[in-house]
C-alpha cells in the first residue's frame, strides 16, 4: 500500500468532467472489490492510499480535496461531515514467530501491558483506538502504512496491533486474536453535507456499502 496521498480522480465517468476522488487510511483489506458502472471499475481500486491517517481524510473531505474518504475510528465527525458505517473489526496481535507471546492462541490486555507496541502516526484510526484502551505514548516508533509495518515486524523490529484483514497472507509473521472487544477496528466511509455528491460518488459509496454488507451482513437486517 502506498503511503503519501494520491488525489486524483478514481473514476472517469462517460462525461469526462465528472469524477471522484476517494482516499483512505490504509483501510482497504475488510472490502471485496465490487464493480461501480458501466466500465467494471472494482470499488476497492478506485480508492487511493493515505498517510494522512482518519483526521487528515477527513479535513480533506471538509476542504472539499476529497470526495469521499474511507476513515477508521469512533469519535463524532466535525460538522459538514456524515459518516456511513461499512465494517467494524477487531484488532489482531501481530508479532515474529521468536515473539514471547507467539505461542499464544489469544492475546489479553494483561499481556499487552508489558508489552512494546509499535504504532501508527496520530491521525490513524487504529492509533487512536489502541491510544484510548492501551494509554497514550510520550515516545513511540511512528509507522506511516500498513506494509511497512509487517515488513518491520517481519525483520523483528517488534510487536504491533492492527487489522487481520490487512495482513491477510502476509508471510513471516504471526496473527493472534485479541481478548479485548474494546480494541475494535471500526470503518465507515465519509461525506461531507455541504456539498451535493456527485453521481459518481454516490456509485462508489453504494458499492462499498454492498462490498460491506458482503462481509458483515447488512446493518439494518
Amino acid at each position: 500500500m502506498a503511503d503519501r496521498a494520491v488525489l486524483e480522480p478514481c473514476r472517469q465517468s462517460e462525461e469526462r468532467d465528472r469524477h471522484v476522488r476517494a482516499g483512505t487510511a490504509g483501510v482497504r483489506g475488510a472490502l471485496r472489490a465490487r464493480p461501480v458502472g458501466r466500465h467494471g471499475t472494482a470499488a476497492a481500486d478506485q480508492l487511493r492510499q493515505s498517510s494522512a491517517g482518519s483526521a487528515g481524510n477527513l479535513q480533506a473531505v471538509l476542504d472539499g480535496s476529497l470526495d469521499l474518504a474511507l476513515t477508521v475510528g469512533g469519535r463524532r465527525p466535525p460538522d459538514g461531515i456524515v459518516l456511513r458505517p461499512l465494517v467494524d473489526e477487531p484488532l489482531a496481535f501481530l508479532c515474529r514467530a521468536d515473539h514471547p507471546l507467539a505461542g499464544r492462541s489469544l492475546i489479553t490486555l494483561a499481556d499487552l501491558s508489558g508489552t512494546p507496541i509499535l504504532r501508527f502516526p496520530p491521525g490513524w484510526g487504529t492509533r487512536d483506538t489502541v491510544d484510548r484502551v492501551l494509554g497514550p505514548v510520550d515516545s513511540a516508533t511512528e509507522i506511516a502504512g500498513y506494509t511497512l509495518m509487517v515488513k518491520l515486524i517481519r525483520a523483528g523490529f517488534g510487536a504491533t496491533l492492527m487489522p487481520a484483514s490487512a495482513v491477510a497472507g502476509a508471510a513471516g509473521v504471526c496473527v493472534i486474536p485479541l481478548d479485548a472487544p474494546e480494541l475494535t477496528w471500526h470503518l465507515s466511509a465519509a461525506v461531507s453535507t455541504r456539498r451535493r455528491p456527485t453521481a459518481a460518488t454516490e456509485a462508489l459509496l453504494g458499492a462499498l456499502i454492498t462490498a460491506a454488507d458482503d462481509v458483515t451482513g447488512p446493518r439494518n437486517a
